[in-house]
């Protein structure tokens, strides 16, 4: 035997030239019996252990910890940010089910509307809630008055309401919101005011000093015409030349996607492989929006904040 799992006299390959007849006696006669039995009784043991603690299907305990190698920290890493908007919809379970899967960690943006349309949509949200890998944020209530974002838009007021009534529906105790059709942020770190059509909001927001907005890198389009998600591979080309840019964090992307995208079994593929693709990189680490170095608190003496100016 070349290696020992337990350190039994007589066990060691190398044993003295003149004492190998009387070692080898020693080992079949004493020591073998008693490893055979070791190894016996530690194969019916991981077997039992395995059997005694396996969670049942659709427990609390079947769904995995949040603590996987995805949260091993590694500075020279690139940290993704998986996030899904405009949910609780159809396609939610397919998103669910797939990170699930793969053990990947996301952010999901709730609609307070969508969740009170049907007791379905509310199960759905409930499931996302009580799964460890993934955590929920505001995306108002309404999402812009059902998307009619132009008057929504012109009451500031009307908005921060719509974000605090969205708040008290689905319970959520984070202060980190993203607004509809507007890629804004209002972070400690880091400002990206938006829109100038939206500029009163933005300035309303960050005036009242208690919410947080995050926005987003890259989003992953959804064609409305052919209803199919784009290649994998052009949102992997997407990804690589947004990271060649000069980023405020570098190596950081927070990914913009949609519930709604994956109900068809096409597109679930794509985000499964999608998925695959990122988690078999080494140098990819999947992490919540609130992890974002946007949000890190930092000393305002020592604070370098950058405010960008408004897109026309």
């Amino acid at each position: 035997m070349s290696s020992c799992i337990f350190r039994i006299p007589g066990c060691h390959p190398k044993t003295h030239t003149g004492a190998v007849g009387l070692v080898n006696r020693k080992y079949f006669i004493y020591y073998l019996p008693v490893r055979i039995l070791l190894v016996l009784v530690c194969a019916t043991g991981m077997v039992s252990c395995k059997q005694a603690t396996a969670p049942l299907p659709g427990t609390v305990a079947a769904f995995p910890k949040a603590k996987t190698d995805s949260f091993i920290p590694c500075d020279s890493c690139t940290k993704i940010y998986l996030s899904f908007d405009d949910g609780p919809h159809s396609g939610t379970d397919s998103v669910e089910n797939i990170l699930t899967r793969a053990q990947v960690p996301a952010s999901f943006f709730e609609v307070g509307a969508q969740y009170s349309y049907s007791d379905t949509y509310k199960s759905m949200s409930r499931q996302i809630s009580s799964n460890p890998l993934f955590r929920i944020y505001n995306h108002t209530y309404s999402h812009a008055a059902n998307n009619h974002f132009n008057t929504y838009y012109q009451s500031p007021e009307q908005v921060w309401n719509d974000i605090q009534k969205n708040k008290e529906i689905l319970g959520l105790h984070s202060n980190i919101s993203r607004l509809p059709g507007n890629n804004v942020w209002i972070t400690p770190r880091y400002i990206f005011p938006g829109r100038k059509k939206i500029a009163g909001t933005v300035s309303f927001i960050e005036a009242k000093g208690t919410e947080y907005i995050t926005g987003w890198d890259i989003e992953w389009n959804f064609n409305n015409q052919t209803h199919k998600v784009p290649p994998v591979k052009e949102l992997l080309n997407k990804m690589d030349q947004e990271l060649r840019k000069k980023l405020p964090f570098p190596r950081n992307l927070v990914i913009l996607m949609h519930d709604f995208m994956f109900q068809q079994p096409e597109n679930a593929a794509k985000l499964d492989s999608f998925v695959m693709v990122l988690k078999a990189r080494k140098d990819i680490r999947f992490q919540w929006i609130e992890e974002h170095p946007c949000f890190t608190p930092v000393k305002m003496d020592s604070l370098v904040q950058t405010k960008i100016l408004a897109q026309k």
